[in-house]
């Protein structure tokens, strides 16, 4: 496999810089073979780089650069981008020729400007070719291939073209036939949704392979796998798989007590990239993104690039080392994440002056550097999928002592899920829906909950597992009046007080302390049904940014609050909720009823 074309293709503005992705001229690796543009919309008449209102046409102006293999002639390669409507009609393509006179032969690079004409703003897709022929009368076979959906009044996002995407747009072709109502955007949701990634990591490495074989025996020119028979079944049998309508779900809510609830832990399968050049891994339920142009840049560097990073919303962070351990080898070698060197988070202290820690991914191993050294790359990663318990209270006490709870659970990214609840007594609820509201009645102790989510086609995204301690009432009377009244401590879990102050005159006002000392805890009290005070997640700031806590965490860990509500008539009862974000937590809080 020592014939393939290219390791990248990068296309940029107009005026702009010509990304180069670091790599050599010799390379030996068809997985990494790809594309990664950025497409501007200009006026006709060749006017600023900004998107602007259109005329009769406008015209998409790009540059293309690809690195040739030094057994490769620069007039063998040809780009070809092709304007489309999402009914498959399409506009005069655009091609870049490897032959012309316009193009640089510079370190076996081919680079040069296309003007790809858009007749109007209807022609929201592009079909982008790399075609390979060995002489100037045959007109070549298509080595790889992509699909991709731009609105020309916006600003495009990067697109990445390699044996993953001409995979993709091979099932595309098999999933569309010759219908002009499935759009490409219903598919590549769709796709998403059928969690096919791993099926079609393996149809990618099918046509690597064959690529491979073609290019060894010196048959490249006349092979493509949009014409491979075994590749196109493989992509008609993935086909029938994606829905052919949006798949939104609706919303239900049931319940069994008597059944018991299985929850599939997560489908194993390689790691996927989409079209904002987002890698995921489904296994340990994290998503990458590379900075696509490869600048260098110190810890310091890195930090400040990733806290600014807005694609496909926020949540980004720097990873830990063991997170980036999870891309050796895989996501290496795979060509999915092409950089030798990342920074990681974690810091190193001990060195002078303080260092932090880089990974390297062609040996797995860690090594501290110090912050100003600069031979490392932007890598950022978050949760993919967040399962949040956004509150857990109690609506009503029993006289049997039993406590009736009710939680409410979101899923980040926001969308449409379904949420199954486990509890300990074999009861289920499954609910499909934005947010999910469930209720369930504990009797005194501790009790384990197993929340799963799982996206529209049934795969489960992420689960975990709860805890909610129900303890007897905590009892106020006329003795305890002005003084600090402490409530048994705590740890992990979510866990619930009820605070009796039947014996209370009405106009007491009510104040309270608490203590989550370093793991950060949350500390809410309602009363009358409404939450009168909360504090968010409290402990040592180190925590700030984990998944685990969301919306952040605000040190200290200890504070007062004064004055969070005064007693009416009637109303005689009054909740604590303490949740303890991780094991290993502890907590403690009092309560102090004043006079008015």
């Amino acid at each position: 496999m020592k014939k393939y074309i290219c390791l990248f293709i990068a296309i940029a503005l107009i005026g702009g810089v010509v990304f180069s992705t670091g790599c050599n001229s010799n390379s030996s690796m068809l997985g990494t073979l790809g594309i990664i543009f950025t497409v501007a919309i200009l006026a006709s008449t060749g006017g600023a780089a900004a998107p602007v209102a259109f005329a009769a046409s406008v015209r998409e102006s790009v540059q293309a650069k690809v690195y040739l293999s030094s057994v490769i002639n620069r007039g063998n390669v040809k780009i070809k981008i092709t304007p489309m409507k999402t009914d498959s009609t399409v506009a005069p393509a655009t091609t870049l020729d490897g032959s012309s006179t316009t193009v640089n032969n510079t370190q076996n690079q081919l680079s040069g400007t296309l003007h790809v004409t858009v007749p109007d703003s209807t022609y929201t897709q592009f079909k982008t070719e790399v075609i390979y022929s060995d002489s100037q009368n045959e007109a070549g076979s298509t080595l790889i291939q992509s699909y991709f959906s731009h609105d020309p009044t916006t600003n495009a996002p990067q697109q990445v073209v390699d044996p993953n995407s001409t995979a993709k747009a091979i099932i595309y072709d098999q999933w569309k036939g010759t219908s002009t109502d499935k759009t490409l955007d219903t598919f590549n949701k769709n796709l998403d949704a059928a969690s096919l990634s791993g099926q079609i990591q393996d149809l990618s490495k099918k046509i690597e392979d064959n690529l491979g074989k073609a290019a060894d025996s010196g048959q490249l020119s006349k092979y493509s796998p949009t014409k491979d028979t075994d590749v196109l079944n493989s992509a008609s049998d993935l086909a029938k798989v994606v829905p052919t309508k949006t798949t939104t779900g609706t919303t239900t809510s049931t319940a069994s007590s008597t059944s018991t609830a299985t929850v599939a832990a997560l489908e194993s399968s390689t790691l996927s990239r989409n079209t904002l050049g987002i890698v995921t891994d489904s296994v340990n339920n994290l998503q990458w993104y590379y900075e696509p142009f490869f600048p260098s840049r110190n810890w310091s560097d890195t930090k400040t690039w990733v806290a600014s990073l807005t694609v496909d919303s926020d949540r980004w962070r720097m990873p830990t080392v063991a997170e980036l351990q999870t891309l050796y080898p895989t996501g290496y070698k795979s060509g999915l994440i092409p950089m030798p060197w990342a920074w990681s988070m974690d810091p190193d202290f001990y060195g002078t002056p303080p260092a932090t820690f880089a990974f390297n991914f062609s040996t797995g191993n860690s090594v501290s550097l110090q912050n100003g050294v600069t031979a490392d790359y932007g890598l950022a990663v978050r949760t993919a999928f967040l399962l949040n318990i956004k509150s857990a209270t109690v609506l009503s006490s029993n006289p049997d002592g039993t406590k009736v709870y009710q939680f409410v659970a979101e899923a980040i990214p926001t969308g449409t899920y379904k949420f199954d609840w486990t509890f300990d007594d074999n009861t289920t609820f499954s609910v499909t829906s934005d947010v999910a509201t469930v209720t369930h009645t504990f009797a005194p102790g501790a009790h384990p909950i197993l929340v799963s989510l799982s996206n529209a086609l049934g795969k489960v995204l992420t689960s975990k597992t709860i805890t909610v301690s129900i303890r007897d009432d905590q009892k106020l009377s006329n003795s305890d009046i002005d003084k600090w009244r402490a409530a048994n401590s705590g740890g992990f879990g979510t866990t619930n007080d009820n605070w009796d102050i039947s014996k209370l005159p009405d106009g007491v006002t009510f104040d309270m302390q608490f203590n989550a000392y370093s793991v950060p805890d949350k500390f809410i009290v309602v009363y009358c049904g409404n939450v009168v005070y909360q504090t968010g997640w409290r402990g040592d700031s180190s925590y700030n940014g984990k998944p685990a806590y969301p919306g952040g965490v605000t040190s200290p860990g200890n504070g007062e609050q004064d004055g969070m509500f005064v007693k009416i008539a009637g109303q005689n009862s009054f909740q604590v909720t303490t949740i303890g974000g991780e094991q290993g937590t502890a907590w403690d809080y009092s309560i102090r009823a004043r006079k008015p």
